[in-house]
């Protein structure tokens, strides 16, 4: 209903007065003002709508995660659909959701919709778990674990896909205290997906040579990334066991391949010599 303007002198109806006040309540109840410690006006970036399904509350500034449950329109392509209809769905993070969230930028009650930063130089509420530091870390991102509290509070960490420019607040106990001015890309972060990766390489002693492939724009259906198992070393010395080592480490590629993670060595016996007789 589109409330009418009323002329000089005219006297106002209470009905279309009551409707303006209970607009103006919602969206303060929404986006709730801003601790008087941080300053107003200077959050950048690009807002979506999305709808809350993560069980509870989002506060101004929490974080929810991109519900990337959706099967890919497309079945030879490694990107996903965020969800089954046009908007947005944000589900409770988990610990495998490093770099895939969005800030909220208003208050949203469970199973609502609301606005969300996607990208920009946002504020967000963030957790700091290295007490004592001689300085906050530069980085933030979803940690949902031991060191985390909150799961829907980024962690500052000296590693993450959010960049921290500043912080509000002097204390990590106080998690209505401790904000955060970041910086993010969006979404995914431009990062790829790691999930069931495909696995190229192995130990063994087979003598054929290994014709696995992997093609970052031709990824299976149900596999995104890849792990790399390749030798990094070989070792010899004459004045100890006298035996061919070899040494081989798993390096482990999101579907963008960018690399994740490079794993411990695993060392494999080569060859043993006889004693000549």
């Amino acid at each position: 209903m589109t409330i009418p303007r009323v002329a000089r002198g005219q006297p106002i109806k209470p009905d279309p007065l009551n409707q303006l006040v209970d607009a103006v309540n919602r969206i303060q109840s929404l986006t709730l003002p801003l601790p008087p410690e941080l300053p107003a006006g200077i959050q950048s970036g690009n807002v979506i709508f999305v709808i809350n399904k993560t069980g509870g509350e989002l506060r101004l500034g929490d974080v929810g995660a991109i519900d990337l449950s959706g099967a890919s329109p497309f079945p030879d392509s490694p990107m996903r659909v965020v969800s089954e209809g046009p908007t947005i769905k944000l589900r409770a993070p988990t610990e495998d959701d490093a770099a895939n969230f969005l800030v909220m930028s208003q208050k949203t009650p469970d199973n609502q919709g609301g606005w969300a930063w996607e990208s920009g130089v946002v504020l967000a509420r963030v957790e700091d778990v290295v007490e004592g530091s001689a300085g906050y870390p530069q980085y933030a991102d979803i940690d949902v674990g031991a060191s985390a509290s909150i799961p829907t509070v980024l962690t500052m960490m000296d590693s993450g896909s959010a960049r921290v420019l500043t912080v509000y607040g002097e204390t990590a106990d106080d998690e209505d205290n401790l904000w955060a001015m970041i910086r993010f890309s969006g979404g995914a972060n431009g990062q790829g997906i790691l999930d069931n990766p495909a696995t190229v390489g192995e130990i063994t002693e087979a003598e054929a040579a290994d014709d696995t492939t992997w093609d970052r724009d031709d990824q299976a259906s149900a596999e995104f990334g890849v792990q790399v198992v390749t030798i990094t070393r070989v070792a010899y010395d004459d004045g100890g066991d006298e035996t061919l080592y070899a040494y081989y480490r798993t390096l482990t590629y999101d579907s963008r391949g960018a690399l994740v993670t490079i794993s411990a060595e695993t060392c494999s016996t080569i060859d043993v010599p006889e004693a000549c007789t």
